[in-house]
């Protein structure tokens, strides 16, 4: 899916990957296409970076609408 074109201007997208650097293409492309993205980093396999990253996003974003769950493990291991 090509994120850029998702997100609309008046929306904005809190984007969780295990780093920073993981996320800065998918960042830098809502931000270029006019939305509104922030990184922020945390493995959602462990519960205590999980209520840390909501806490974040909920301090930065106050009203969350939508929720796009897109973790997984392929058969490799990545």
């Amino acid at each position: 899916m090509n994120w850029s074109r998702e997100i609309q201007p008046a929306c904005a997208a809190a984007a969780v990957a295990r780093t920073i650097e993981g996320l800065n293409g998918t960042v830098e492309a809502i931000r270029a296409a006019g939305g509104i993205a922030e990184p922020f980093a945390g493995s959602v396999a462990d519960s205590k970076d999980v209520e840390r990253i909501v806490a974040e996003v909920e301090a930065k974003f106050p009203k969350v609408q939508v929720l796009v769950n897109n973790a997984g493990v392929t058969k490799d291991g990545l």
